[in-house]
């Protein structure tokens, strides 16, 4: 019985033990301080319940071992008397009360000591369980909270080791509910602390991105980069909350992109300022201004005075003429407006371009009036700078000459004395030099043709130049005059500034074919080959004349509604500095030649024969089937197979031979290693595979190798091309007998 009283506590016991180590793991949220000293306060509370009971197990255990050693030395008691079950037995026990009194209490007979006082309030023997209950409770509470100071005990062993305990276990909880409550404070300090700090930290970070997005728009670095540099000056702010982004911000940006993007690098890009006096280039990286546009802003107004010079820091622009001729794109490290530096404001003319923002656009501007406000020393510098241009200007073919051109020559001027009656130059002498007359003085200038030819273009008429580069191409030599007049009217004026940029791209509609009139271009093509072909087209070089075939093979007919693809792609090399081109667009191209359309010959140099099937036709136009029997061809004509072949290779070069094709309709490309053709519909020869038909005819009076021959040549559908194939084993399967004609 006593066992199973001490055995229903152990669980209470194990609550507290657990109870206490889940308070120590940090909770899930947020919970209010005064919570989590209640649950604190519990465990003590239940602790006071389970002591408050023990207590009451004792007392009465206190009471039987008094009773039982009273029956020792006394008679009418025995071992059974305190026995539930014989409660009913008669017998004279009143000597218990006289060798156990209780009230008043003999400590010279029995000391009761802490268990005295529910002894004489009657608990044990009161049926009132809520009493006893709270009672104990009570005691065990109130003697918990004080360390069992108030415990008086006597002096039996267990009895003085339960009032131990009981000291040390109400020190322990103190400590712990003391300790834990402290760590709670802590904890809720640190909490408001850090959010404290992360607030500062969002209000810093919000105050210092409105200032780097000045300084980067103001030093001309990409607002692009802006999300980085934040990132690292918050890290910074973590480690420093003093940490100044103004002054320290060069600190956090790498050397390059200092040394890139700074005011002071673009201006040196530009080839007028390139050899300028430091401190001039300076006073003017001081004038820029950031500027932001919208998609679709008009930066610059075609047809009035430029006011501005445009340095782009991120984004891109279009420029446009007033005749449309010219598109150009402008991206990110480019300019445009360098006529400000040299043309004074008032000598200011109106332009013939307007320049356009496509993306929203980030850029550094500086205004005819910033150029105004320069120091004495910087003006003196730049009025130089405009009076050499102004005096090449002078000569009417270098009027319309690009600036950067002039300001090459003006490097070679020198100033030359000449004595009275001096010849400068004589009479039906070679001319070695020019000169400019200047108080007395000449200018002499060396010969810089040579670097710039290009710009020289506007020496001869613009229409003869065109016509020149057109008639590199053989299909454009045999065409009208007046159609190639038209046609170099359509040539467009392109620039690229960046290597690697695609003008063309493989599998791609073929937009263009173009002329390079400056740098290189890179010609590469990984679908012919197992290895990549690669070529370069450099100045007077052409590329993409298949556009030109496949619109003359079209020009009686409907175009198709796509283009052909592009064989190759077509990019600026990293060599040679920007590309510049003049582009032939294929709806400038498809457009020419519908207005010209009687201008292209529609008889076809094939004989036909309406009364033949078109196959036998087809097969009688071939040169070495001319003279063949008919009853042979008509076989031969029952295995032709018709297939349609778009952007791809028919036949490649150095693969064997497995069949040939007649052209019914469309354009295809023949490249070899040394030159390259083109085979067209209504044209001699319009097939391919003349080898195979040798080895038939071969094959009848010797005997041949079994296998095919190779192409030597590879054969390009351009667009879409419909044909009649012949394959080898079909052929060879034609019985020729002495059918040979």
């Amino acid at each position: 019985m006593n066992f199973l009283v001490m055995v229903q506590y152990v669980p209470r016991v194990l609550r507290i033990y657990l109870s206490c180590k889940k308070a120590r793991k940090p909770f899930k949220g947020h919970i209010p301080l005064w919570l989590k000293g209640l649950l604190n306060l519990f465990l003590y509370i239940l602790a006071s319940h389970v002591l408050g009971a023990f207590w009451y197990f004792f007392a009465a255990q206190q009471m039987i071992s008094c009773w039982e050693h009273a029956c020792q030395y006394g008679n009418g008691c025995g071992a059974a008397t305190f026995n539930c079950h014989d409660h009913q037995t008669m017998k004279n026990i009143t000597v218990l009360n006289n060798s156990c009194p209780i009230d008043p209490p003999d400590t010279t007979l029995f000391d009761f000591g802490i268990y005295l006082n529910v002894l004489q309030s009657g608990a044990l023997w009161s049926t009132d369980y809520p009493l006893k209950f709270l009672n104990s409770f009570c005691w065990g509470l109130r003697n918990l909270s004080s360390l069992a100071s108030n415990l008086e005990p006597s002096f039996y062993t267990w009895e003085i080791a339960f009032v131990a305990f009981i000291s040390i276990i109400g020190l322990i909880l103190f400590v712990y509910l003391i300790g834990n409550l402290q760590t709670y404070v802590l904890i809720d300090t640190e909490r408001l602390e850090s959010h404290r700090r992360e607030n500062k930290l969002k209000r810093k970070t919000k105050e210092n991105d409105r200032k780097v997005e000045s300084w980067l728009s103001g030093h001309g670095i990409p607002l692009s980069r802006k999300q980085e540099i934040m990132e690292e000056i918050q890290r910074e702010l973590v480690e420093n909350s003093d940490f100044d982004v103004v002054r320290e911000i060069l600190s956090i940006l790498p050397r390059e992109d200092i040394k890139r993007y700074s005011p002071l690098s673009r201006l040196r890009k530009v080839p007028l300022l390139k050899d300028m006096d430091e401190g001039v280039l300076v006073e003017i990286s001081e004038k820029l201004h950031p500027k932001k546009y919208t998609p679709g802003q008009i930066i610059i107004n075609k047809d009035e005075t430029l006011q501005m010079m445009l340095f782009i820091v991120d984004g891109r622009v279009i420029i446009e003429k007033t005749d449309g001729s010219q598109l150009e794109h402008l991206g990110p490290g480019d300019f445009y407006g360098e006529e400000l530096l040299v043309s004074p404001s008032g000598d200011a003319k109106p332009i013939n371009q307007s320049v356009q923002a496509i993306d929203d656009v980030q850029a550094l501007v500086l205004s005819a009036t910033d150029m105004a406000t320069l120091s004495f020393s910087s003006r003196r510098h730049i009025n130089e700078l405009r009076m050499v241009v102004t005096i090449l200007q002078k000569v009417p073919k270098l009027q319309t000459m690009d600036k950067q051109v002039l300001k090459a020559m003006s490097h070679h001027l020198s100033l030359v004395s000449y004595k009275r009656d001096y010849c400068i130059v004589r009479e039906n002498q070679p001319v070695r030099r020019m000169f400019f007359v200047t108080r007395g003085e000449a200018k002499m200038l060396k010969s810089v043709v040579s670097k710039f030819m290009k710009h020289f273009s506007n020496f001869a008429s613009p229409s003869d130049i065109r016509l020149t580069w057109l008639k590199k191409v053989e299909i454009f030599q045999q065409m009208d005059e007046q159609v190639l007049e038209a046609i170099s009217k359509c040539l467009k004026h392109m620039k690229f500034n960046v290597a690697k940029r695609h003008i063309l791209q493989e599998k791609k509609p073929l937009k263009m074919m173009f002329f390079v009139i400056r740098g290189v271009v890179l010609i590469e093509s990984d679908s012919a080959l197992e290895e990549n072909v690669k070529n370069t087209c450099e100045i007077g070089s052409f590329y993409g004349e298949e556009l030109v075939h496949w619109v003359t093979t079209w020009v009686h007919k409907s175009f198709p509604a796509k283009l052909p693809l592009s064989p190759g792609s077509a990019l600026c090399s990293v060599r040679g500095g920007p590309v510049e081109i003049l582009a032939l667009k294929a709806d400038d191209l498809k457009s020419v030649v519908s207005e010209f359309g009687s201008k292209f010959s529609t008889e076809t140099t094939l004989p036909t024969d309406s009364d033949q099937p078109r196959e036998l036709t087809i097969l009688k136009n071939v040169e070495i089937l001319k003279t063949m029997n008919e009853e042979v061809l008509k076989e031969v004509c029952k295995h032709l197979i018709e297939k349609t072949y778009k952007d791809e290779y028919i036949i490649m070069k150095d693969k064997q031979i497995e069949m040939m094709f007649f052209i019914v309709s469309g354009v295809v490309s023949v490249t070899n290693e040394n030159s390259k053709h083109y085979l067209r519909e209504g044209e001699r020869p319009n097939h391919s595979g003349d080898e195979l038909i040798q080895r038939w005819v071969r094959s009848k009076s010797a005997s041949v190798s079994a296998e095919l021959p190779t192409s030597p040549s590879s054969f390009w559908a351009i667009g879409e091309v419909e044909v009649l194939i012949l394959k080898a084993e079909d052929l060879a399967s034609v019985q020729l007998g002495d059918r040979i004609g």
